[in-house]
């Protein structure tokens, strides 16, 4: 029998497989990668998430940068067609994304020595702690007006 971590490690690289295949293609997006791998955009969603904390826009972003960071290190492409290589529509949106993953801005790259670290958040994803409390915020609340509504209705 497979272990849970061997299936959900085949499973990212699978996926990340599917996503280099599509990289110059700046239109692909989650739903073109559920469809690639065979599910539901929720149930891609939802396995992503478990398996990297992380939404799958951002997941496809990351592999697109790492992509980036290979071909600049390489010495392959300048900027301009590193972006366009890896799917990014505009040069411009690929800097800033660059520089909000690795820390410094693509043209650096040769000047940086040290070990590149990864200091990226995607500003759109919230690490899951969030999103437990919000939900349990949510819960709470819709308590508390069942609860109120209830009173109201019994007096």
């Amino acid at each position: 029998m497979i272990s849970r971590q061997t299936a959900n490690e085949a499973f990212i690289q699978r996926m990340t497989v599917v996503i280099e295949e599509n990289m110059k293609n700046d239109q692909f997006g989650v739903s073109d990668l559920a469809t690639k791998m065979g599910i539901s955009r929720s149930n891609l969603y939802l396995k992503v998430h478990t398996t990297t904390q992380k939404s799958a826009r951002c997941f496809i972003r990351e592999t697109r940068l790492q992509k980036a960071l290979k071909y600049m290190q390489d010495g392959e492409l300048n900027v301009s067609e590193t972006a366009y290589e890896v799917g990014f529509s505009s040069p411009a949106y690929f800097v800033k994304c660059f520089h909000d993953y690795y820390g410094f801005p693509p043209g650096e790259i040769h000047a940086q020595k040290k070990k590149i670290e990864i200091s990226y958040q995607c500003p759109n994803c919230r690490p899951a702690s969030h999103v437990s409390i919000y939900r349990k915020i949510i819960i709470i609340l819709a308590f508390l007006l069942i609860t109120l509504l209830a009173l109201l209705f019994l007096r």
